[in-house]
C-alpha cells in the first residue's frame, strides 16, 4: 500500500529513528515542467473514471478518488487559463543528518 505523508510528518519520523533536519526548502519547477498539465488531463479524462471502477475495488477508496477529481476539476476553474495555467506543484526537498 502507498503512504502519503506530509513534510511534517517526514520531520517527526525522521527524529524519531535519530536523523536531524539540517535544511528544507522548496524547488518550483515553473512553467518548463509539464507535468502538472499530463496529470490534470489524465484525472479529467472518461478512461480515469473507468479505470477506478474496474480497478478500486473499495468503495471508501472509490468515493475518495472521485472526491479528489471532483475537487480537482472545481479548483482548475480558479486557476488563471484554466488549464493551460495549470503548472506542477512546487517540490519540498530536504537534508537529514545522522545523529
Amino acid at each position: 500500500m502507498r503512504t502519503v505523508i506530509s513534510p511534517a510528518a517526514i520531520k517527526v519520523l525522521a527524529e524519531q529513528v535519530g536523523l536531524k533536519l539540517i535544511k528544507e526548502g522548496h524547488v518550483s519547477p515553473g512553467g518548463y515542467l509539464l507535468d502538472g498539465k499530463w496529470e490534470v488531463a489524465a484525472v479529467s479524462n472518461a478512461e480515469f473514471i473507468k479505470e477506478v471502477e474496474e480497478n478500486v475495488v473499495n468503495e471508501r477508496e472509490k468515493a475518495v478518488i472521485f472526491a479528489l477529481r471532483d475537487a480537482m476539476l472545481r479548483s482548475i476553474e480558479a486557476v488563471e487559463g484554466g488549464r493551460k495555467g495549470v503548472q506542477s506543484m512546487d517540490v519540498w526537498c530536504s537534508v537529514f543528518i545522522n545523529l
